[in-house]
């Protein structure tokens, strides 16, 4: 609640940042497939446009409920990796508290969204396990969806997952019904999209294509990446979101949760191959402050 507060009481003391009015601009053509986006944003605003209007203060209600969603979503990933009130706290902090995350609710576009679909699937995939429960993997389906619907990144995001479950002892979720069953929601609530795309000859692919010859995007090193990461974050906070990643790969209470932290060197491994804007990984945090927080009050 504080971080929806916080946003909504804030990000009107600004005027309309660039992207915001080509979003307005799209909302008022709501189509299956833009050049360089995914639909769900436009659809969404369409929505928000109708009820509330074009204000500062409306157009930022979405991303604001986003933030807040995010730092909750934090707080039971916490809880489900067996941390208890302060870790909670300290977790849900790091990410009420992050400039990345802060910084990309306090205007509309894709990425408010993203750490949502991405944590929700990672909070799903952790009560499917804890629980023993497969059938909770249909959410992950539905998130995962509607994340790619979202933004295209979450493609990737969905092959490191993979890689994650494949290399460790929770691949046994790869022989379930289930998981079989979320890849068919996944596939459903994608393919509006993927067939626009393949009717109109994949112009995002022909879009990003173009970018990447000209160069418009700075390309990182992979050390440069890392201390991005670590700069956006907010400095002080790699204390926790390491210590998440160390406890998940190499402590012997981690070693349950260890598909967490595979998912993460993958996708960083993909996003660096792929030389990525610096803030694509940022929704994948979340999960690295809870695991920290855990460790660290442990």
């Amino acid at each position: 609640m504080s971080a929806v507060l916080l946003q909504m009481l804030t990000n009107g003391r600004y005027g309309y940042f660039r992207d915001e009015l080509y979003f307005i601009a799209a909302s008022d053509h709501p189509a299956v497939g833009y050049v360089d986006f995914a639909p769900l944003s436009a659809v969404l605003l369409k929505i928000i446009r109708a009820i509330f209007g074009t204000s500062l203060h409306a157009l930022r209600l979405l991303p604001a409920l986003a933030f807040g969603g995010s730092v909750l979503l934090t707080g039971f990933i916490t809880r489900d990796l067996g941390g208890k009130r302060f870790a909670i706290f300290l977790a849900s902090g790091a990410v009420l508290l992050g400039p990345a995350f802060v910084g990309s609710a306090t205007r509309y576009s894709m990425n408010p969204f993203e750490p949502l679909f991405w944590m929700g699937c990672i909070y799903f995939l952790l009560l499917a396990s804890n629980r023993n429960q497969p059938k909770l993997l249909l959410w992950c389906g539905v998130l995962l969806g509607l994340g790619i619907e979202n933004k295209h990144s979450t493609v990737f995001f969905i092959v490191a997952l993979v890689v994650g479950l494949a290399a460790t002892g929770w691949r046994t979720l790869l022989r379930s019904k289930w998981f079989w069953a979320a890849v068919a929601i996944t596939v459903l609530l994608a393919l509006p999209n993927f067939l626009w795309q393949v009717r109109h000859g994949f112009p995002t692919y022909v879009d990003l294509s173009n970018v990447k010859r000209t160069h418009k995007n700075i390309e990182l090193p992979p050390l440069s990446f890392i201390k991005q990461q670590i700069m956006m974050l907010n400095p002080l906070s790699v204390v926790i979101w390491g210590a998440g990643l160390g406890f998940l790969l190499f402590h012997r209470e981690g070693k349950r949760f260890r598909t967490l932290g595979v998912i993460y060197l993958a996708l960083l491994a993909v996003m660096m191959t792929l030389h990525a804007k610096d803030y694509y990984l940022t929704p994948i945090y979340p999960m690295l402050f809870s695991a920290g927080a855990v460790d660290l009050v442990r």
